[in-house]
């Protein structure tokens, strides 16, 4: 009966210490599944950082992009807009050249059958102060000014009808 008693004792001492391991083992395991969630949660949080970092930089990059381009009309369209000013302004001294200045009116000058090649003559005559004198001057003068209707050959006939005067 003793041994039977004892039997008994060490079984319930077995199982006891059965229950404790199985009790540490499951606490074992729990910790290591909350560690393992902490971990998990902690690498999502760093994707998401990570994410957020990757966006702002493309947000940033398209930003300046964006930025580049609207740079980039705005300089075309004041180019557009300086080049429309200079040609207006070219075509506003080729309609002064082509009419006869206030005082080759009054003054009474010929323009000898070439009006055109007059009003480049009398603006190159206020530009400069000096009569040209040198066709190709006055030709390569009025294509610079943007005055219209002065060729080579007219400008030569101009001078030689009034070399005839």
């Amino acid at each position: 009966a003793k041994a039977a008693k004892e039997e008994a004792e060490r079984k319930k001492k077995e199982e006891e210490a059965n229950k404790k391991r199985e009790s540490l083992e499951k606490k074992r395991l729990e910790r290591e599944r909350f560690a393992a969630k902490q971990k998990e949660d902690r690498e999502e949080e760093e994707r998401r950082r990570q994410s957020l970092i990757r966006r702002d930089k493309i947000e940033k990059a398209k930003a300046a992009e964006e930025k580049l381009k609207k740079e980039k009309r705005e300089k075309a369209e004041r180019e557009r807009q300086e080049k429309l000013k200079k040609e207006q302004e070219a075509k506003q001294k080729a309609q002064a050249a082509s009419k006869p200045s206030a005082a080759a009116v009054a003054s009474g000058d010929n323009d000898y059958g070439y009006p055109k090649v007059h009003g480049a003559m009398q603006t190159y005559l206020d530009d400069k102060g000096v009569k040209c004198e040198n066709p190709t001057h006055l030709v390569l003068y009025a294509k610079k000014k943007g005055i219209d209707g002065v060729s080579f050959s007219s400008v030569n006939k101009y001078f030689k009808a009034q070399k005839q005067k």
